[in-house]
């Protein structure tokens, strides 16, 4: 058996379920913008949307949609070794950034609290990078160096 509202509504049905499922705007707005020229919002309009929006199939299609969207932004089982570094970058770097603007408003402590911080998460990274060869979720053995990590922990202050 087929799951409730798979199946594409058609015409402008479908393209009324399709906005109300994107989200950001209201029942008004997305059956003003699914008419084929769209129309100007008014009274006996939201009234429509209103019962467009209720009726079975299009709430039906609008709850799939909505489904669809959550499985595809759903994070996969696994992630590949470039886009973990990336991700291991960005954060190291953000960590730079905050000890950096720490140090320049004098607050010392907090920036030691960073800095300690960030050799515990250059450590992980490492850690992780050198497990990569073995986990079969990581396409590539990814090369990690003293010199790197020592950049990695480095502040970049100005």
């Amino acid at each position: 058996m087929e799951e409730p509202g798979a199946e594409p509504l058609g015409g402008r049905k479908e393209r009324f379920a399709q906005l109300l499922a994107g989200g950001g705007l209201t029942q008004l707005e997305c059956y003003c913008r699914s008419a084929e020229p769209p129309v100007e919002p008014s009274n006996g309009r939201q009234v429509a949307a209103s019962r467009l929006a209720s009726s079975e199939a299009v709430s039906a299609r609008v709850a799939f949609l909505k489904r669809m969207k959550v499985a595809d932004a759903a994070p996969s089982d696994s992630i590949g070794s470039s886009s973990f570094n990336a991700l291991m970058d960005t954060v190291s770097e953000s960590l730079r950034l905050a000890i950096a603007a720490c140090e320049r408003y004098g607050e010392i402590a907090l920036s030691s609290r960073l800095r300690a911080t960030l050799v515990q998460h250059c450590g992980r990274v490492g850690r992780v990078e050198r497990r990569a060869g073995k986990d079969e979720t990581t396409t590539t053995q990814t090369d990690v160096d003293a010199e790197g990590m020592w950049t990695r922990m480095q502040c970049n202050c100005e």
